[in-house]
């Protein structure tokens, strides 16, 4: 591992061609984004164009969610009876969202209602007693919390005995189920219980605190005789800001929510938002998304939360007057840079003490305090460090004898049950899985740490201390068209649940020198190429690798997002890195792994490119258990050449299977019975190699693999693969296909599935034919063909006419598939290819995508010649390690 730079795991995902194909073909959208969908878990057609075309039809009704009604109609006496209600929030966006929404709910019904937003350093997190007290003062009859009250059990009593009413809308796990008794609890995650009033579990508990907010407005509004208005969807930007930036699942009701609250932000009717946009450089000819939303708006709003008081992010988003905007805009700009150097320099003291008194050999947890740390920063460095050692970790801020703590943690850990099992070492905690605060004595610290890392180190291996990377799809460069990167607009809104798909490239070289850039050159960025194409790539926090990228000759893989970076009014393609691969020069030594002196099931030889034929003969000389894989059957009607000379081929009579000089061939025209026999004769000995265009699902302890071309998949490969593993006899794996065969497998593609290039060739081709052949004739019936508009053509002068474009007829065979798809042409007969019924007329303009044949050979073509190119370019060790972690 470099200094300061954690190489990870990559698990790269394998999208199922088929259901990609027809569902591409269903709903119209290319190959790069049905792929996609399959990795992600929707197969089904009507699955995906409810995830790609979202409606607000598809919302649950709020009054599903425990304790709605009562909610609802407790706050329409309070309207009626004109009771003072008050909004206590939280000072983070969630909380400061769903503030200012039900402010804005309230004032559109014309009633006035005040709110409240703790002070994170005086009063902490959540509900808390001296601010009850205060509101009762003021004549607060009810109270309504926003994103926070679930685990305020002793705050609700406190408010009840002095009158005030409280329903709390709430996203966060309560603790122990122990439920606050209050007048309503608005909370996706809790179930009906005794303690709860109505209803049972609502459909979806990933709402974040102003989602849940949304819901208690929605159900007013309905009860108002409202309904869902375009007043209310106005407000769901401030939905999708609290939203994403809460880092909420932005699956089921959340996308829909954060998809149409972006519209309505991208509007920019919200001075608040229009001022803040304004302030950072992304005005009204910038598109604002989900990145921005929680790497650009997002960290200005917390910062007020972290350093003073969020009170004055309500006030931006509630206020009238652009100026006042403006100014509110620019402070949270100047706190989020104050916030960035306290920031970085904690981040920095906290790597000093990690370096000085933690053994990373031995701790799989980090729990770190110090009196000099700013509490509203921490969880910000708390993430930095998690992305840096990748473990849990726990930093404490202490001020006089007691410390506040925030936690952050990886995907193999639950923090909050993590904290759960150190409770009583803890004044108080709260969170979820991911993320979590605390607050605890100065004397209780060392404690926690030793409980805490004991809890960790029980739960995790070292190899969850390594951090992975999934890989959606494994592309080539060319692919990333600036077209096909505007189409992954469709998945947004991207984030926690629905991550932006990450990509990879292998082996891309780097052109020209990479450089450092930021205001602490911390960022890396250089442009690579794959020879046909030139990319800029940036990494954030990656500066420890340029010395290592500025060695000659070397090759990176990359995983990254594809993005379209716009400055100046120019637009260009960039690539977000999550992750580099360097790879050295290739040396002699490396052509075998692991070694010859080193015991292994497996070993690979690399002979990549070499004399193929010269090989062959020197292996095959040897006599010895040999399995040779070639791409057709064409390439084992001319393999079988080799065999030729020192004998004849055994005649029918003893065998029914062909067999050449102890070389048995096994193609795609063989049945069941004749493979079965030509294995058991290679498995008893009688037959010392066989030659295969197929792949055999159960084989025996051969003693060569030879892949004299490439397999399409990896899928495949490791399926050839993985049954040499079992034995405990080591097999050689030669690989002794080249360059010439990722051409012809190129051709060969091209041919069985034809681009759009051909397809237009052909189809202009075929109306020219028709428009010389004349209309369809009438039947001898009289009756004319179904959709009678048209010309028969002649299969044989098809064919002739396009050998004289240098077309295959295996290749019209296939056009003639896509068409029919289409409806621009009918076989008459579905089993004869004797004639062909040309369409003049289609019923609608139509496009290739909706031809699931065609989609399908394009996946195909784009899988196997990506997969081709990665197995000409891996070295045999890194080809060995990625087969041992996927077994």
């Amino acid at each position: 591992m470099m200094q300061g730079y954690q190489k990870k795991i990559w698990n790269v995902q394998r999208p199922n061609i088929r259901i990609s194909a027809k569902i591409a073909a269903k709903l119209g959208v290319s190959s790069l984004i049905s792929q996609l969908l399959t990795i992600r878990g929707i197969e089904d057609e009507g699955e995906a164009e409810k995830f790609l075309y979202p409606n607000l039809d598809m919302m649950y009704s709020p009054f599903l969610m425990h304790d709605m009604e009562r909610a609802v109609k407790r706050i329409k006496k309070a309207i009626e009876d004109g009771e003072r209600i008050w909004i206590y929030g939280d000072y983070d966006v969630d909380g400061t969202t769903a503030t200012a929404l039900l402010l804005g709910v309230f004032k559109h019904l014309g009633v006035d209602v005040n709110y409240y937003i703790p002070n994170r350093f005086d009063e902490g997190y959540g509900l808390n007693t001296d601010a009850i007290t205060k509101l009762s003062a003021r004549g607060c009859n009810l109270m309504i919390s926003v994103d926070c009250g679930v685990s305020s059990v002793a705050e609700i009593e406190h408010a009840k005995k002095l009158g005030i009413d409280v329903i709390i809308t709430d996203h966060h796990e309560p603790k122990d189920e122990n439920i606050p008794a209050a007048y309503a609890v608005l909370n996706p995650k809790i179930p009906s219980t005794p303690l709860l009033k109505g209803g049972g579990r609502y459909p979806f508990d990933g709402l974040a605190g102003v989602g849940v907010a949304f819901k208690l407005a929605h159900a007013l509004l309905e009860l108002e005789g409202e309904g869902f208005s375009p007043f209310l969807k106005t407000q769901l930007d401030l939905v999708a800001l609290g939203t994403v930036v809460d880092v909420a699942s932005l699956t089921d009701e959340n996308r829909i929510l954060s998809k149409f609250g972006l519209e309505e932000l991208n509007k920019r009717e919200r001075i608040g938002i229009r001022a803040l946009c304004d302030v950072v450089g992304y005005g009204p000819d910038k598109k604002i998304t989900s990145y921005i939303l929680g790497f650009i708006l997002g960290p200005r709003l917390n910062a007020a939360g972290r350093l003073d008081t969020a009170q004055k992010v309500v006030e931006l988003l509630t206020t009238e007057s652009y100026e006042h905007a403006l100014n509110i805009a620019r402070e949270l700009d100047a706190e989020n840079r104050e916030r960035q150097e306290i920031e970085r320099q904690i981040l920095e003291h906290a790597k000093e003490k990690i370096k000085t008194y933690v053994d990373l050999d031995k701790e799989k947890a980090l729990v770190l305090a110090d009196k000099e740390w700013h509490r509203g920063v921490i969880g910000i460095v708390a993430s930095r460090l998690v992305d840096a050692y990748y473990r849990p970790t726990l930093l404490i801020a202490l001020e006089g004898n007691e410390g506040h703590g925030s936690g952050r943690s990886i995907p193999e850990f639950n923090l909050f049950e993590g904290l759960n099992r150190c409770k009583e070492l803890m004044l108080g905690f709260g969170g979820h899985k991911a993320a979590a605060g605390l607050s605890i004595e100065k004397d209780k610290i060392s404690k926690l740490r030793g409980k805490f890392s004991q809890v960790v180190s029980s739960q995790l291996s070292e190899d969850d201390l390594t951090p992975k990377v999934k890989i959606d799809l494994e592309v080539s460069a060319s692919q990333l068209t600036m077209q096909a990167i505007e189409e992954l607009q469709l998945l947004e809104p991207c984030g926690c649940g629905n991550p932006r798909p990450v990509m990879a490239i292998s082996e891309a070289s780097i052109n020209g020198a990479p450089y450092l850039m930021g205001r602490n050159n911390e960022h890396l960025k250089f442009m690579i190429s794959d020879g046909r194409q030139n990319l800029e790539t940036i990494g954030w926090r990656m500066a420890p690798l340029l010395i290592a990228l500025k060695n000659k000759n070397i090759t990176v893989d990359l995983a990254f997002h594809p993005e379209i970076n716009e400055w100046k009014n120019t637009r260009r393609i960039q690539l977000t890195l999550d992750d580099i691969h360097i790879n050295s020069p290739r040396s002699k030594t490396q052509d075998i792994y692991p070694p010859l002196d080193v015991p292994s099931p497996v070993k690979i030889f690399d002979r990549r490119n070499c004399d193929k034929l010269e090989y062959l003969r020197k292996l095959l000389g040897r006599r010895e258990r040999t399995f040779l894989y070639v791409r057709s059957d064409t390439a084992l009607q001319q393999l079988a050449e080799i065999g030729k000379g020192a004998g004849a081929p055994l005649s029918s009579d003893e065998c029914r299977v062909p067999i050449i000089n102890d070389l048995g061939l096994c193609s795609t025209e063989l049945n069941h019975d004749q493979r079965q026999e030509l294995l058991q004769r290679f498995e008893c000995g009688q037959l010392p190699t066989i030659a295969s265009s197929v792949i055999f699902e159960h084989l025996s302890y051969v003693k060569h693999f030879v892949f004299c071309h490439p397999v399409p998949t990896w899928d495949i490969f490791f399926d050839c693969c993985k049954l040499l593993f079992e034995t405990e006899e080591t097999t050689y794996v030669h690989l002794i296909f080249g360059t010439r065969d990722t051409e012809v497998m190129r051709d060969m593609l091209e041919w069985e599935y034809p681009g759009r290039e051909t397809l237009g060739k052909l189809y202009k081709l075929i109306k020219n034919i028709a428009q010389k052949n004349g209309p369809v004739p009438s039947t001898s019936s009289g009756q004319a063909l179904e959709r009678s508009e048209g010309t028969l053509i002649e299969w044989d002068e098809l064919i002739k006419q396009a050998e004289l474009l240098s077309v295959k007829e295996q290749t019209v065979r296939s056009a003639i598939k896509v068409f029919e798809e289409l409806q621009l042409v009918e076989l008459p007969n579905a089993l004869d290819f004797a004639t062909i019924h040309f369409l003049s007329k289609p019923q609608q303009k139509r496009s290739l995508n909706e031809s699931e044949f065609f989609l399908k050979g394009e996946q195909l073509k784009q899988t196997a010649l990506s997969f081709s190119d990665f197995l000409l370019k891996k070295t045999p060790e890194e080809l060995f390690m990625k087969l041992k972690r996927e077994l």
